[in-house]
This record gives structure tokens, C-alpha cells and sequence, in this order.
């Protein structure tokens, strides 16, 4: 099997995140514990071009860039934000667990934890997660290059610990004011559902504005793959494994399928090592579809045909076991299986919404409050809320909330923001129109081309939303699919629209059609 792409995905953004966190320098000088840039230094970049410390140090985007490279980093001291103070030898300190005793040089020499241990040890508050202020205030006045302070011409250290300091030299933070992530981006990875390249990259049938935008200020990803399937490519791309290393070699694909979600024990998601290592706000809005257990009151035991309503199921205390709050996101807004099966209802941080409203959905077409059409395509219980046509439009108010509310309560830390779209899985009931207004259902010739259409407004409601907030140099931006587009079966192809442009075969097969899918990535300043 090829190396599949969202394991590559996954790799990349751990990859690009301790490389940013973990920057433990060789310095150029320092001088009565000042550091100091070399005035002599040029860097030669790959294009040819010579820049000194001073020329890196006039744009934030440069200083962030450059800065990460070795050679920067020993040369442009100053520039870079180092730190000239010297530790104490034989400091010793207590652990926040157990009775082990460690000297400074355990905060710094794990890179992949070098945040979280200066968090911990030198910014303790005593709440719990880290050290007591008594004790944080003497090891950073014991271990000030550890927890990155700065030092006077005596070498004393004279400001409060920082993971990542802006440039001593530089009026203006590396990031802007909204968004002081000391150097952790932002990631917001937006995954479609059964669209392929046909869908993104040839699309002549759809206008798409906000996708061919992100292309142009970022990078297309032309052969990109994942699983011909979206259960085992959601596994993988949340742990970065392949689907055979989970639970089931197939996936899991729902609440009902097993005791436990498709990850094994002691593997960790993504979202998990972000939160934990990195000190993201984790979020996910939409489709969960690896998994996990329904709550059980004493002695009861599972109803698969009335999963909301069985008064064994105890949904009023007890959240979704293995759900999203179990492998590292902090909030979530979820359903089980998207809009293809049910239940058809909601989960907020794993706890059933409208337990007092469920009801039994049959298959079939039901005209909503919205005035739109939800097609159940599998008869099973659910809200009586339940409306498929504004999923989607759903998630993008959910994640602007959850938006709302970090930069609020935590505009020092970065966010992770994993938002799984239902478009355009069937069944194809668009919705009658988007959030501001812009007709969607019946514009085109088919359901499936109308969600094509609504999934560039998703696209770009969630672009508008980081570039509204000037974060746009502070965020990773992802888009892509869970496998390969739906192909010729659906109606669109008798139209002139095929999902996978010229590839063989189409989601399910072992054909290219199957597994390349439409990948973009975009960081402005970084990619590309």
C-alpha cells in the first residue's frame, strides 16, 4: 500500500510545530549578559540571496521564518530572542509528581516538551498543573537560560519568563495583537467528505471562488492520497497511523460497532499531543465517525435498534465514551456518522443534545423548518430537530463561537480547529440557501453539484473568519478529503461532471480515483 496522505498530513504538522517550539541555540555573543547579533554574518538563502541580522529582524514574518534555520539562530542572537543567562550547576527542584528531585537542564533538553516544562516549572501557579509560585520563583531565578529569561550586565534575571520572546530589537511582536501565540501557529484543517479532484481542481460545472482562492495564496497538493474509504482515513489522520494499526483494519464506523473508538491503547491523537505539548485550544465541529461507546446505567446493556431512547442508555449523566473529549479535544460539537446514518442528533463535548426530543426518523424525504429537504437515507432515532440541508452551515457557526470565545479567554495560546464537513456524502439535500442568503438548492443541475457550491461558501466563511481577525500569518490552513469523489453514479456525471476528473475508478476502489484526493495548504509568509 502507498504511503497514505493524511499519515504524511499529521506528520507534517507535529513536524512543523516542534519546530517552531523547540529552538535551543548556539549564540554569537553576549556581552555582561546581553546577547548580541554578529555584525559580520550573512545568510545566503537558496534563491541567492544575503541577509544579515539586521535585514531579518525588519519583518516579523522574516524574523519567524529565518529564525528557525541553525545558523540563524547562533548568529543573530539578539534577532532571534536569545537569552544570555547562565544556570546554577547544581540546582535541584521537586517534580510536580512523585519525590525526584531534577536539575535545570530537565526543563530544556526534551525539545517536545520544552513548552509544556517551562509552563510547568517556571510559570506555575499552583493550581494543580504545575509548580507552586514560591517554588516556580526560585527556579527561574535559579534556572534563568532554562526558562528563557533576560538577563542585566550582571547576568540577574530581569523579565518574567516567556516561551518564545519577540525581538529585543523589534518594536512590533512577531504576531499581531489578536493573536500573541509566542511562534505556535494556528491550524485549521477543514476535511470534506467523498469530494475529489475532479470536484476542486477541474471543476468547470461549480463556481468556486474561495477554494481557487486558497489555492492561489497557498499550495496545491497534486498527488495527494489517502484511504479509498472515510472511516479508516479519519483514524489516520487524527493518530497518524495506518487504519490496520487501529482497533479494526477496516475502521470503526460508528457507536454501535464495538466498545471502544478505532484508537488502541496508548495511542494518541493529534489533537491530544497539540493540547498537551503544545497548550492548544482543541476543537472539532462535524462528522467523529471513528468510534466509541454508548453510557450504560449499572447492569444495563446496549440497545442497538433505540440508541437515544433506552432508559438503560444513560445519556442525562454521561457522555459518549471514547468520544472527542477522550483523545484531546477540549470542545467538540459532533455527530456520529455525518448526515448518512443515524443517530440523527448532535453531541456537545460528547453529552447528547435533545435527549427530550428523540424521535424515529424514517428513510425518505422531510420538508423542514428551514423550509428546505433532509433525506434520511437509513431509518433511525434521532432529534426532532435533525435537518441535513444546514449541517454544514452548522459547523461554521459552531466553530466561529468557539472562535469567539478563545480569543476572548485565551488569546495567548494557539488553536486547533478540526472542522469535518458533511459535503458532499450522501444523501444530496442542500440546503435552501447559505448563511447570507446566496441560493444553493436548485441552482444547478444536480444535489451534488449544489453542495459542491455550499462546501466553497463553508471554504470561505472559515477563511473570512481568520483573515477578519488579522491571523492570517498565525495560521495553518488545510483543506482535503477523506478519500477519493463519488464518481459517475450519482447524476452529475450526466451533466459532464465526473468527481475525479480523468482517474480510474471512484471512493471504494483500489483505483487512483479512490485515494487522490484534492489537498491545499496555505500559511501566509511560510507557504509557500
Amino acid at each position: 500500500m502507498m504511503m497514505m496522505m493524511f499519515y504524511r498530513t499529521s506528520i507534517l504538522i507535529s513536524t512543523l510545530l516542534v519546530g517552531i517550539l523547540s529552538s535551543e541555540t548556539a549564540f554569537a555573543s553576549c556581552q555582561g549578559g546581553i546577547a548580541q547579533d554578529d555584525p559580520t554574518f550573512k545568510y545566503t538563502s537558496k534563491s541567492g540571496v544575503k541577509r544579515s541580522c539586521k535585514n531579518i529582524s525588519r519583518k516579523p514574518k522574516r524574523i519567524r521564518r529565518m529564525c528557525r534555520l541553525p545558523e540563524v539562530q547562533s548568529h543573530c542572537m539578539l534577532t532571534c530572542g536569545g537569552s544570555c543567562c547562565v544556570d546554577d550547576d547544581i540546582f535541584e527542584f521537586p517534580m510536580i509528581w512523585g519525590d525526584n528531585q531534577q536539575r535545570c537542564e530537565f526543563i530544556t533538553k526534551n525539545t517536545k516538551q520544552l513548552w509544556k516544562r517551562r509552563q510547568t516549572y517556571c510559570e506555575g501557579n499552583g493550581n494543580g498543573n504545575g509548580a507552586t509560585e514560591t517554588d516556580s520563583e526560585k527556579i527561574r531565578s535559579m534556572c534563568p537560560n532554562a526558562c528563557n529569561l533576560t538577563c542585566d550586565e550582571t547576568g540577574k534575571p530581569v523579565l518574567v519568563p516567556t516561551t518564545s520572546p519577540p525581538p529585543p530589537n523589534n518594536p512590533k511582536p512577531p504576531t499581531n495583537n489578536n493573536n500573541n501565540n509566542n511562534g505556535r501557529p494556528n491550524i485549521l484543517l477543514i476535511l470534506a467528505d467523498d469530494v475529489g479532484t475532479g470536484d476542486v481542481y477541474t471543476m468547470d460545472k461549480v463556481q468556486m471562488p474561495n477554494l481557487n482562492a486558497l489555492m492561489g495564496k497557498g499550495i496545491k497538493f497534486t498527488d495527494a492520497h489517502s484511504t479509498p474509504l472515510c472511516a479508516p482515513s479519519r483514524y489516520m489522520l487524527l493518530s497518524g497511523n495506518y487504519p490496520h494499526r487501529g482497533r479494526n483494519p477496516n475502521g470503526t464506523w460508528n457507536m454501535i460497532q464495538g466498545d471502544t473508538n478505532q484508537f488502541m491503547d496508548g495511542q494518541v491523537s493529534i489533537a491530544q499531543v497539540l493540547k498537551e505539548s503544545g497548550g492548544y485550544d482543541t476543537f472539532m465541529a462535524g462528522k467523529y465517525h471513528i468510534g466509541g461507546r454508548v453510557p450504560l446505567k449499572p447492569g444495563a446493556v446496549l440497545n442497538k435498534n433505540n440508541l437515544l431512547s433506552d432508559d438503560g442508555h444513560d445519556w442525562n449523566n454521561q457522555p459518549l465514551f471514547d468520544g472527542p473529549q477522550d483523545i484531546g479535544f477540549g470542545k467538540s460539537y459532533m455527530t456520529d456518522e455525518g448526515i448518512q446514518g443515524g443517530p440523527y442528533s448532535w453531541f456537545r463535548n460528547g453529552y447528547l443534545e435533545g435527549r427530550d426530543e428523540v424521535v424515529t426518523w424514517q428513510v425518505g424525504d422531510h420538508v423542514t423548518a428551514s423550509g428546505g429537504t433532509s433525506i434520511i437515507l437509513n431509518s433511525n432515532e434521532g432529534v426532532a430537530s435533525w435537518d441535513s440541508t444546514l449541517y454544514n452551515q452548522i459547523l461554521v457557526k459552531e466553530t466561529e463561537e468557539f472562535m469567539e470565545e478563545h480569543l476572548q479567554k485565551r488569546p495567548g495560546d494557539p488553536m486547533f480547529m478540526y472542522v469535518a464537513l458533511g459535503s458532499v456524502h450522501e444523501p444530496h439535500s442542500p440546503p435552501v440557501s447559505y448563511i447570507d442568503g446566496q441560493p444553493v438548492a436548485g441552482v444547478h443541475e444536480t444535489g451534488h453539484l449544489d453542495l459542491l457550491a455550499e462546501m466553497d461558501m463553508v471554504v470561505g466563511s472559515l477563511v473570512d473568519m481568520i483573515e477578519k481577525k488579522q491571523l492570517a500569518e498565525d495560521t495553518i490552513i488545510i483543506f482535503a478529503s477523506d478519500n477519493g469523489g463519488l464518481g459517475k453514479r450519482l447524476g452529475s456525471d450526466e451533466y459532464g461532471h465526473d468527481s475525479n476528473g480523468i482517474l480510474r475508478g471512484a471512493k471504494g476502489t483500489i483505483y487512483e480515483g479512490g485515494s487522490r484526493i484534492p489537498m491545499i495548504m496555505r500559511h501566509d509568509g511560510t507557504i509557500p
